[in-house]
């Protein structure tokens, strides 16, 4: 609801087989929740992000508001009166 995130810089790499791949989805089998499960399952391969740098990203839109809570009433309110 907040148009808020980050920009990350970096860069990555695709693992398709091997011992870093069998860690990554042995990572995930052992959080012991069914959809980590089912992932490590059909894993083919996995994407490793290094993240060199992260930046906040904020919307202009926070320009004309005070606050955040002002920002989540706005939207609210917009999306309240389009819906009916």
């Amino acid at each position: 609801m907040s148009p808020k995130g980050y920009r990350f810089n970096g860069h990555g790499e695709v693992v398709g087989s091997g011992p870093v791949l069998d860690e990554v989805i042995a990572f995930y089998a052992a959080r012991g929740d069914s959809m980590s499960a089912e992932a490590g399952r059909k894993a083919d391969g996995a994407v490793m992000a290094y993240v060199e740098r992260a930046s906040q990203l904020v919307s202009p839109g926070y320009a004309w508001v005070a606050s955040e809570q002002e920002m989540r009433d706005h939207w609210i309110a917009y999306w309240r009166d389009i819906s009916g």
